[in-house]
């Protein structure tokens, strides 16, 4: 077998290579389920940062109370972090207090993601998913009449009582062009191809695909298949192993909790095998979804 070096020895993805070799906690040249991947240059589509969460621990020791902009305007005051919200609160939550806030339906709540409100109940609703890359405001009393004016759409940032950002939340960094499709070339002799791959994400849209993986034949015949949400790939807490489906086979190489809810991670790998033509090429093409979701190849190995 041999591991495929993916980029082109560019600096930037070698950084961004290392992060998420540091984030599994994984070597340069990883075996998983048998098989060596070389993970120096990963291909990442949409945003770095559902791929990689920066520690948290930092950010919230940060002394209250803490600013929230909306827009760049100031907005809210934050009253308190990861605890019940009471009378008259604002609380943020993050994924270290739970997977939901177990905030009453008698206030109002805002998910933000990547530094953008995503969604905002009204009052009588709560309870709302804490999502990894972002947190939730959840207020009571005055402050919900604050909150009420926030948007879907909306940026959001927050500074602690020093004035500091604090990042929390992210906005992404985009490490590919969106929807630009990525081409690996292939050697005529190859037999099957290696795909790991991973992405963090929220349990959402199950059954939409998340990327299409084409292998090219030197026939003009091709061969694809997309990578579904919920069945080839999931979020940690939804993981499960996937086995013995029929080709192309899936299988679940690692899991990993880390050192938090927030932190969670599972690796996939994606199986092609060879049925009459030589391979030409593989072309991986990501959704909407996946680029929303930050969908990353890994590693490519190949076997002669």
């Amino acid at each position: 077998m041999t591991a495929l070096r993916l980029a082109s020895g560019s600096p930037d993805m070698k950084k961004v290579g290392a992060e998420i070799r540091n984030y599994y906690g994984l070597p340069a040249k990883t075996q998983l389920q048998g098989v060596v991947f070389d993970l120096q240059e990963p291909i990442v589509f949409g945003s770095m940062n559902s791929i990689c969460l920066p520690s948290r621990a930092k950010a919230l020791a940060a002394p209250l109370p803490w600013t929230v902009s909306v827009n760049h305007q100031p907005k809210l005051t934050v009253t308190g972090v990861n605890r019940p919200r009471n009378a008259n609160d604002v609380i943020l939550y993050t994924r270290e207090y739970g997977f939901t806030t177990g905030a009453s339906g008698y206030g109002g709540e805002a998910v933000v993601k990547n530094g953008i409100v995503e969604y905002k109940s009204d009052w009588g609703a709560g309870n709302e998913p804490i999502p990894r890359n972002g947190f939730v405001l959840s207020a009571h009393g005055e402050g919900l009449y604050t909150l009420n004016g926030i948007n879907s759409g909306d940026e959001v940032q927050l500074t602690d009582a020093g004035g500091a950002v604090l990042n929390l939340s992210p906005f992404p960094t985009q490490a590919n062009e969106a929807g630009t499709p990525v081409e690996i070339p292939l050697d005529p002799a190859v037999t099957g191809v290696f795909l790991l791959h991973s992405t963090i994400y929220e349990n959402a849209s199950y059954g939409e695909p998340v990327a299409t993986i084409t292998v090219y034949l030197e026939n003009g015949a091709k061969s694809s298949y997309d990578l579904i949400y919920g069945r080839d790939l999931c979020a940690f807490d939804e993981a499960k192993l996937i086995s013995g489906r029929s080709e192309p086979r899936r299988w679940l190489a690692a899991s990993v909790l880390g050192d938090g809810l927030g932190r969670g991670a599972c690796l996939y790998a994606w199986q092609w095998t060879k049925s009459g033509s030589s391979p030409k090429r593989i072309e991986i093409s990501p959704t909407h979804l996946g680029l929303k979701l930050g969908y990353t190849v890994l590693g490519v190995t190949v076997e002669h």
